[in-house]
């Protein structure tokens, strides 16, 4: 009984850390950069979270299920750890969905970085055509 015991608990630890990891990467991944150095840096990470890390994650909540569905044979599980089990499944499902947002945020302020650089541009070459008028005319 004290192995069935220890294996609940270290279900309910792996459950916590698989829901906090998930949480963690959705968070991230919906920030909103405010520069194009973090635009590219947000798009660099969740690029090797998508490739690395959600595969590893995936794996891990179908070992916890495993590891659930065995426990719950031998002893009544929480309600906290039955919550916990189904968050990370959810959170691993929910995942797709939140990458999509992810990369329409980047692609959004992409273009707005876009655009101000347009304007900065436009008001350069107003100002510096001002410039040059204003030195033919004192000449």
């Amino acid at each position: 009984m004290t192995k069935h015991f220890f294996k609940y608990i270290k279900l309910f630890c792996t459950a916590y850390s698989l829901v906090d990891e998930y949480e963690s990467i959705s968070e991230k991944a919906l920030s909103t950069p405010t520069s194009t150095e973090q635009l590219f840096q947000l798009k660099e990470e969740m690029d090797a979270v998508e490739e690395k890390v959600l595969p590893e994650l995936q794996d891990k909540v179908a070992e916890l299920l495993k590891k659930y569905i065995f426990v719950a044979d031998y002893m009544q599980i929480s309600p906290i750890v039955s919550k916990l089990q189904l968050q990370s499944v959810q959170w691993c499902n929910r995942m797709p969905f939140v990458l999509e947002e992810h990369r329409a945020i980047i692609e959004k302020k992409k273009l707005e970085f876009q655009d101000a650089l347009k304007v900065n541009f436009s008001i350069d070459d107003h100002y510096s055509t001002y410039l040059k008028s204003r030195i033919l005319f004192l000449c």
